[in-house]
């Protein structure tokens, strides 16, 4: 796989991931992507999370190589802003359990920019997150 595939790769399971969060939850991905202030517009919110028909794809789907927003810390805050917007709704929400699928779906993709002598324990700590 090339590096480009790799990474659009890794980039949509951050964007199904957070998607599914979002799902569950439930909050709109708009209001989940203005109150995380990944982009600067909602025009531009598109990037960072599945459409409502991606999803019936299944888990073999392809996506353009520019598809998806590739900054981790976005995903990451489309992880906490959303948990903290359903918890202001009365949402029992379990922001650790929410952050620790996150990390199982990028773990692959961080792995590439761990040293090599340091992957062991990134995994294990990857697998707190």
């Amino acid at each position: 796989m090339s590096e480009t595939n790799r990474i659009t790769a890794q980039a949509a399971r951050a964007a199904t991931c957070v998607t599914s969060i979002m799902v569950r939850l439930p909050v709109k991905p708009a209001d989940a992507c203005r109150a995380a202030a990944v982009a600067a517009s909602a025009n531009n919110f598109h990037g960072f999370h599945l459409t409502e028909r991606e999803p019936l794809l299944g888990l073999d789907a392809t996506f353009k190589p520019n598809r998806f927003n590739q900054s981790l810390n976005h995903y990451h805050r489309l992880v906490v802003e959303p948990a903290r917007l359903a918890a202001e709704e009365g949402a029992s929400v379990d922001r650790s359990a929410l952050l620790d699928e996150l990390a199982e779906a990028v773990g692959e993709f961080l792995l590439p920019v761990v040293p090599a002598v340091e992957r062991i324990v990134f995994e294990e700590i990857s697998e707190h997150l």
